[in-house]
């Protein structure tokens, strides 16, 4: 709260008060507030992990949504400060009802993320598909209109799907940050060799951007199923992904140079370093997936477990029959568990 108040709320409430000139002290007492206040709400109370992760989304998400409101009603551009003054309101609110939801339906940290995850990319997947279906190209005036109200349907959307998912309760944290990256090459590979044939149609790229990051979310949903990503295993599956994507345009950058121009920098063709790096993003991801996979699913050799019956228990049995205590009770099976570093 305190991150987005230093960002978002002291510079918008200062905007909205002094619409002709940023006033540092407006700023700094509303950014200010933007700490103690929360901190002042909840001295008292248990705030869990799951329920702050749904503060936040709400709250950096409310401020998207909230500023789309006005544009989505208004026949023309509306004001700034209104356009502020809405996204104020929305983080406010949504940081509330997020905190309410995730405490009355006792969210964990993966059912969180995930309707985070599904959220985020029904966004952007509402966007996509309004562009490949050629709504923005005829110029009218309620474009802006229509582009508001896709990103907020495909929010409510994907929030509805990620809340249905996340009630089935076999997404961690570590399987939505696989998912997004799944979703992130699927998007990026697809658009990425299409560049090689230079369509003239702009709503091509965005067409197979979108069903690529729909079949990438497809796919961490089925990984999800069956495997149990951690958090550490997700974050090295996003750095083999931006460390692959690297290597592979340097790679590109290299076989594009041109050998007869001494300014080879600017004399070669881009398409070589677009492609090479969606397919090291790629191969970087795969790569990943596989080691981790592997890793899951194989048995721990350091773990052992025994069982055995004991026969003393059989000698001693009328000791123990005549012992209401149990003091001299011998257990019947021992077990045995060595754990070797």
């Amino acid at each position: 709260n305190s991150l987005i108040s230093y960002s978002f709320y002291g510079t918008a409430i200062s905007s909205i008060l002094n619409s002709n000139d940023f006033s540092p002290a407006v700023y700094l007492l509303s950014a200010g507030a933007g700490f103690i206040t929360p901190l002042l709400l909840t001295r008292t109370k248990e705030v869990t992990l799951p329920q702050a992760g749904m503060t936040i989304y709400g709250q950096s998400r409310g401020i998207i949504h909230g500023m789309l409101l006005p544009v989505l009603i208004s026949p023309k551009e509306p004001d700034l400060r209104l356009t502020l003054g809405f996204g104020l309101a929305g983080s406010m609110a949504e940081g509330l009802l997020g905190y309410q939801w995730a405490k009355r339906s006792n969210f964990n940290v993966g059912q969180v993320s995930t309707i985070g995850l599904f959220s985020d990319w029904g966004m952007v997947l509402a966007m996509g598909a309004s562009h490949a279906s050629g709504f923005y190209e005829t110029n009218d005036s309620w474009e802006s209109n229509l582009l508001a109200g896709c990103i907020l349907g495909g929010a409510a959307g994907g929030m509805l799907i990620g809340n249905s998912l996340a009630k089935k309760d076999y997404y961690s944290q570590g399987d939505a940050g696989v998912s997004s990256n799944l979703a992130l090459v699927g998007a990026y590979l697809p658009v990425a060799l299409m560049s090689v044939a230079l369509p003239d149609n702009p709503r091509w790229y965005t067409a197979v951007g979108s069903v690529g990051a729909a079949a990438g979310l497809y796919a961490g949903d089925r990984l999800a199923r069956k495997y149990d990503f951690s958090n550490r295993q997700a974050m090295f599956t996003s750095l083999s992904l931006i460390g692959g994507g690297l290597l592979g345009a340097g790679l590109g950058n290299i076989i594009a140079q041109s050998q007869d121009s001494d300014e080879y920098w600017y004399d070669y063709d881009p398409t070589w370093m677009f492609v090479m790096s969606a397919v090291g993003a790629a191969a970087g991801v795969s790569v990943s997936l596989l080691a981790y996979t592997k890793d899951i699913n194989k048995e721990n050799k350091n773990l052992s477990f025994r069982l055995q019956m004991n026969p003393l228990v059989f000698m001693n049995s009328r000791l123990t029959a005549s012992d209401p205590t149990g003091r001299n009770a011998i257990p019947i099976l021992i077990g045995k568990l060595n754990i070797n570093d």
